[in-house]
C-alpha cells in the first residue's frame, strides 16, 4: 500500500471530519457545524491575514483520507516582537497506517515562516514524537501540576468521592456530615483564591459591541508594559475566539 502526504484543502473537510469522528473526536456536533468551526480556524483566522498557513495535512491512500494532522496558526507577542506560532491539533490516523505518522509530523515541522511549534495537550507518545523533531518541554516545572479553583465545595467533594469510587452509602454519610459546613468551606476557598465581593466591586464591565475601540487601546497598552509570552488579544482575535 502506497500512501502519500499532502496539505489539507477546504474540500477535504467532510472526509477529515468523518475520519476524526470515527475516533470519537467532535462527535457532539453535526458535520455541518464542525465544518463551520474548522473553516473559522483556517480561512477566517486573523493570524492568516498576511499569509494563508496550512490548517493540516492528510495521509491519503487512493484518494481516501486515512490520516490527519492539524495545525492552527496563531499570533503571539513577546517583549517587542510578534511571534508566529503553529499549534499542533487533532491527530487521527487509522491503525493500519500509523507507521506513517512521521510523514505527517515532518510536514508540520517543515512549515516556513513559523517561529515556534507548540503542542499544549501532549500525551507521552506525542511528547516522544515532538522530541524526535527537536521539541523541548516548556521551561516551567509547574506546568504539569493540576490546580483547582473551587467555587462550589459541595459539588467538588461529590466529584472527588465519585473519582475515588467511594461506596454510595459512605459517600452519603460524608456529604451529610459536611453539609452544614459547606458555606464556611466556600468562604475559605474564596478567601484562599483571593476572591471576594469587595474585589468584584473594582472590576469594570466591558461591552463587546460598544467598547471595541477601547479594547484595542487596552491591548496596545498591555503589550507595551507586559513582556511575557502572550497570545494576541486585540479585538479582531477576541471576535475570532468567540
Amino acid at each position: 500500500m502506497t500512501v502519500k502526504v499532502r496539505e489539507a484543502k477546504i474540500s477535504d473537510l467532510a472526509s477529515i471530519i468523518q475520519l476524526i469522528q470515527g475516533f470519537g473526536i467532535e462527535v457532539d456536533l453535526n458535520q455541518e457545524d464542525v465544518i463551520k468551526k474548522w473553516y473559522l480556524y483556517s480561512v477566517d483566522n486573523p493570524a492568516n491575514n498576511e499569509k494563508q498557513f496550512p490548517f493540516g495535512w492528510v495521509l491519503e491512500l487512493n484518494t481516501k483520507i486515512v490520516g490527519y494532522f492539524g495545525s492552527i496558526h496563531r499570533k503571539y507577542h513577546f517583549e517587542s516582537q510578534n511571534i508566529s506560532v503553529a499549534v499542533a491539533t487533532t491527530w487521527a490516523v487509522q491503525k493500519d497506517f500509523r507507521s506513517q505518522v512521521p510523514l505527517l509530523c515532518q510536514s508540520f515541522f517543515d512549515q516556513s515562516d513559523i517561529d515556534l511549534f507548540l503542542v499544549t495537550t501532549a500525551i507521552k507518545p506525542t511528547v516522544k514524537i515532538f522530541e524526535r523533531f527537536g521539541g523541548q518541554p516548556l521551561p516551567d516545572d509547574s506546568y504539569n501540576n493540576v490546580f483547582y479553583w473551587v467555587f462550589d465545595s459541595k459539588s467538588f467533594v461529590s466529584s472527588i468521592l465519585q473519582k475515588i469510587k467511594c461506596h454510595p452509602f459512605i459517600s452519603l454519610v460524608i456529604q451529610s456530615v459536611l453539609f452544614p459546613l459547606y458555606p464556611f468551606i466556600n468562604t475559605f476557598f474564596s478567601a484562599f483564591n483571593g476572591v471576594s465581593y469587595e474585589n468584584l466591586d473594582d472590576i469594570t464591565s466591558w461591552d463587546p459591541e460598544k467598547d471595541k475601540g477601547s479594547f484595542d487601546e487596552l491591548w496596545v497598552e498591555k503589550m507595551s508594559t507586559d513582556h511575557r509570552f502572550m497570545a494576541y488579544r486585540d479585538q479582531e482575535h477576541i471576535d475570532w475566539y468567540s
